[in-house]
């Protein structure tokens, strides 16, 4: 999609995303939902339903107070003042605000021959001369940018649509009472206002089943809903996977064609957000319930903690690994090992069902301060001799020792700085990412039977705002986002200041006398719960949170991005690498002059010799 496209769908978006700067009552009567405008094989679909009541919402969460907090403030006026183009930034979303947009949505309709057909609209409740400055300056843009730009208005019944083509691109648009719409392709824009105008026509979205089941086990009256259609891009992954010369097995394929749709919510309910994330997967197996047997392992100072049902799928067979697969010092080095040994050994997929339980169970203690971290996990044992078999065929080619209460425990180097250990008990198989870590577990596991974690106020809470029993549940996880916070933020400030004595550049970004004292960001965070179930129809997972685990992936996504574009960029040098190349210029690299002849091996550059730069 050229110039014309990102500019006019970017204006829906943003104004479907204005309820951050939206200053309205909700008090507007309900509107229905888009997807009765969309056709019925549409393959994406995200709405914001209530943007004044989301905005109402928003205010109330944990997450805006954070921000809001004098001392947050104050830290983020530096950073937020390099923002390019902040001033028209800010225009922007005035204008936004002007406009008062109720109900926004963006759908993709169709791709075919790679070419996406994308149908976006919102409503609002301003004066629509607001919406014609906003899309005045998009006009300009596009004329600007492309002179030979074709303009048309086309007639639709009633309705006015006002056309843009260049080369094979379309952009069309049209206003429909207190509605804008627009689309990349006029039949499209056509067929969406006929719906809107219930004229008579083909089914909308809206009647279609898998979207229907997708979207029945999730919230009401959320702020965001989305809805995937997944027999489509499972078609496509299938014939990319045949293409590639690697076709998928004919069971994964059966698992995958299973799911017909995925649908999504994400509520603000008080301080908290809460996600639901459906599944429609109506042939698909059941899962077993947990059975608690690794919570049991936790402990007063658990972070983080993940039980997840442990069945393979049916069918399921080992990938084939030659036995020299993975160096000592290669991160996969343990993995690659474990499967060969089980090929060597005979095991099968099979002996590993029968021989442990129906629970896995990963956790992260930590004490903070200078305490070593608890980082492994556990899987029950339901036959003891296969396990014990299965385990000495897994574990042949690793060191084994003995620990004091007679156990043994293997281990292994999976990296520079990382050896794997396991160790059988009684009950369970333990492993963790160093020796200490197992071992930890091993005692924990043969002590009196306690679950600590399920004592602990802050895990109770959060599992209250779910409301499933982990004994009704698939799938539990548990993230203490205000105690890892208190622990790693004490720890790093110093750092901080110390790493960025060294990029004198990040001064201009960062003012780390500014950074805010760690309980004024820690009483905003609460932890983050997720619980995953079944029913006849497929897979629910919900979670709350100051933050969900889906947004944290996506937060932690954006700071990975920020941190790493001004470091590609060259505009931030790595402590030790000196200033930035110019640019089209290598970096950090030598090359001898053709009259200087390469040094000897272990040969010292006399004084003043042409050296590398290290």
């Amino acid at each position: 999609m050229n110039k014309i496209g990102l500019i006019l769908i970017a204006i829906a978006v943003l104004a479907g995303g204005a309820f951050l700067v939206l200053k309205q009552r909700s008090g507007l009567a309900a509107v229905e939902s888009a997807a009765h405008y969309l056709p019925a094989e549409t393959l994406v679909f995200a709405e914001f339903p209530d943007l004044p009541r989301s905005r109402t919402r928003l205010e109330q969460t944990a997450l805006w107070k954070l921000f809001h907090e004098p001392e947050v403030a104050a830290f983020l006026e530096l950073p937020l003042s390099q923002v390019p183009a902040r001033a028209q930034a800010q225009e922007h979303f005035r204008r936004l605000a002007a406009i008062a947009p109720r109900h926004g949505f963006l759908a993709l309709t169709s791709l075919q021959d790679n070419q996406p057909k994308l149908v976006a609209g919102f409503a609002y409740s301003g004066p629509q001369a607001e919406v014609d400055l906003l899309l005045n300056e998009a006009r300009e843009q596009i004329h600007k940018a492309l002179p030979a730009v074709k303009a048309d208005r086309i007639r639709h019944h009633e309705d006015e649509i006002e056309s843009y083509t260049h080369d094979a691109t379309t952009v069309a648009g049209a206003f429909v009472g207190q509605w804008y719409f627009i689309a990349n392709d006029v039949a499209l824009l056509k067929a969406t206002l006929d719906r809107f105008r219930a004229r008579p026509g083909e089914g909308s979205l809206s009647d279609a089943e898998n979207y229907r089941k997708s979207m029945e086990p999730l919230s009401e009256e959320p702020d965001v809903r989305y809805y995937v259609n997944a027999g489509f891009f499972t078609e496509k992954l299938v014939a990319l996977s045949a293409a590639s010369g690697q076709p998928m097995p004919p069971q994964q394929v059966e698992q995958i064609r299973a799911i017909l749709g995925v649908g999504g919510t994400n509520r603000m309910e008080g301080p908290l957000f809460r996600d639901r994330l459906y599944i429609y997967a109506p042939k698909a197996p059941a899962l077993p319930k947990l059975d608690g047997s690794t919570l049991a392992l936790t402990g007063p100072d658990t972070l983080l903690y993940y039980a997840a049902a442990n069945q393979q799928p049916e069918g399921f067979e080992f990938p084939p690994v030659a036995p020299e697969a993975g160096g000592a010092n290669e991160p996969m080095a343990a993995y690659h090992a474990i499967l060969a040994n089980l090929q060597q050994a005979g095991v099968s997929a099979k002996d590993l069902d029968a021989a442990f339980g129906n629970e896995i169970g990963f956790l992260l203690d930590w004490q903070g301060g200078n305490t070593e971290a608890i980082v492994g996990g556990a899987v029950g044992i339901a036959d003891a001799d296969l396990a014990r078999k299965v385990v000495e065929a897994a574990f042949a080619a690793f060191t084994r020792e003995t620990l004091p209460g007679g156990a043994p425990i293997w281990s292994m180097n999976a990296g520079p700085i990382l050896k794997v250990a396991a160790t059988l008990s009684p009950k369970y198989l333990l492993f963790g990412l160093n020796p200490h870590s197992a071992e930890t577990l091993a005692t924990r596991s043969t002590a009196a039977p306690t679950r600590p974690l399920d004592q602990n106020p802050a895990f109770r809470s959060a599992l209250a705002t779910i409301g499933t029993a982990p004994g009704d549940a698939n799938l539990l996880v548990y993230f203490d986002a205000r105690t890892a916070f208190e622990r790693v933020y004490e720890k790093l400030r110093p750092l901080a200041a110390l790493g960025l004595a060294f990029m004198p550049d990040a001064a201009r970004f960062v003012d780390v006398s500014k950074l805010p004292p760690t309980e004024v960001i820690a009483r905003n965070l609460v932890p983050s719960i997720g619980v995953g179930t079944t029913d006849q129809g497929g897979y629910l997972f919900e979670s709350t949170g100051t933050l969900t685990f889906s947004q944290q992936s996506v937060l932690l996504g954006g700071v990975a991005g920020a941190i790493a574009f001004p470091l590609l960029q060259g505009s931030l040098p790595l402590p030790g690498l000196g200033s930035p190349a110019p640019h089209g210029a290598p970096q950090n690299s030598w090359t001898a002059p053709a009259d200087t002849p390469a040094p000897e091996p272990g040969a010292t550059p006399a004084p003043g010799a042409n050296a590398p730069n290290p």
